[in-house]
């Protein structure tokens, strides 16, 4: 957020995650669509101002995403 890692500054490794059912920032999944095995993304997504994370409504957030396994 804001250049500086958020929480405890660790990447989250290995989180599955079903493509339109993220519950988490919707606008995640339209950078994800297409996506292959092994390939690396990098993006920004802004959080809904009315998140219900106070600390990161309304902002951006860059996001990285290496694909590791499909099903």
């Amino acid at each position: 957020i804001n250049g500086e890692p958020h929480g405890d500054g660790q990447p989250a490794r290995l989180r599955a995650f079903v493509l339109g059912e993220s519950g988490f920032v919707p606008s995640i999944d339209e950078h994800l669509i297409g996506i292959e095995l092994d390939e690396e993304r990098r993006f920004d997504v802004t959080y809904p101002s009315d998140f219900k994370d106070e600390e990161l409504a309304g902002q951006v957030a860059e996001f990285a995403v290496k694909v590791t396994s499909l099903k």
